[in-house]
Parts: structure tokens; C-alpha cells; sequence
């Protein structure tokens, strides 16, 4: 579904629900096991727009390897070292002990 704006152009729901996060601060997210260049990219991309503040939970030398081959920065960015079996429920730990606001998969 998309509104009109004043010019005649037309923005969707998901451009309203972007402009509305990015007058807030980054949302402090978990983010568990980000373990592949896509879902790698997503959660870059979002903390660059400044929409999320990511812990990453998982494997960090996969994370780390995942974004030296895709040319992805990391820096800035803490990740919580974990096993793959481990980090979904690391990553709903940390939720609980007040880490972040948003958990994210």
C-alpha cells in the first residue's frame, strides 16, 4: 500500500517506517548468528542507516571471514563469540539481562 505526498510521488509503508525509526536512536538489537553474506550485509546496512545498534551473537571467525569475502566492514561492531548451536539462546539472554531492545534472526 503506498499514501500520496504532496509532489504526486507516492512512498510505501516500508519508506514511512524508515523515516519514522531513522528521527529515533539506533535500537540497541541482538542480532543471532548473522551467518551469511545477506543477512551479514542487512544488519551492516541497517546500523550504517543508523535504524539499529547490532551486538552480533555466533561464530565470530565465520562472521569475520563471511565479511572479508564480501568486503564488509565490522569495525565498530561487537560480537559475541558463540557456537552456532548456542547463539539463538545467547542471543535471547542477552535480551533478558537488558542488552538490547530488539532481537533479531
Amino acid at each position: 500500500m503506498t499514501a500520496s505526498v504532496n509532489d504526486g510521488a507516492t512512498i510505501s509503508k516500508y519508506d514511512r517506517l524508515i523515516a519514522r525509526a531513522k528521527q529515533e536512536s539506533p535500537a540497541p538489537t541482538i542480532v543471532a548468528d548473522p551467518g551469511d553474506e545477506t543477512a551479514l550485509r542487512g544488519v551492516l546496512e541497517a546500523a550504517r542507516a543508523r535504524l539499529i545498534a547490532p551486538t552480533l551473537v555466533g561464530p565470530r571467525d565465520r562472521m569475520r571471514s563471511i565479511a572479508d569475502a564480501h568486503g564488509l566492514d565490522l569495525s565498530g561492531i561487537e560480537i559475541v563469540d558463540a557456537e552456532h548451536s548456542d547463539a539463538a539462546a545467547l542471543a535471547v539472554r542477552l535480551i533478558r539481562e537488558g542488552r538490547g531492545e530488539l532481537l533479531m534472526k
